[in-house]
């Protein structure tokens, strides 16, 4: 499970409920730059770089189990 809070005072990430890195505002200086509202977008897509699937490798399902969204 991974997580981020974003708010006004900078950014925190989690792994299965464990802080990992903080980035505060004050911190990144010129380099924040979330002032506006923030996309959700969940995707799979296939790019060259990473090999594009053969044939017999497809169909292939990807599965998120859920997303969990919430303002303060």
């Amino acid at each position: 499970m991974y997580a981020c809070e974003w708010d006004s005072n900078g950014l925190k990430f989690y792994a299965d409920g464990d802080l990992v890195k903080d980035a505060p505002k004050e911190e990144l200086g010129s380099a924040w730059c979330l002032t506006e509202q923030m996309m959700l977008w969940l995707d799979s897509e296939v790019f060259e770089w990473h090999g594009i699937p053969t044939e017999s490798e497809l169909p292939v399902d990807f599965e998120i189990e859920y997303v969990r969204v919430w303002q303060h």
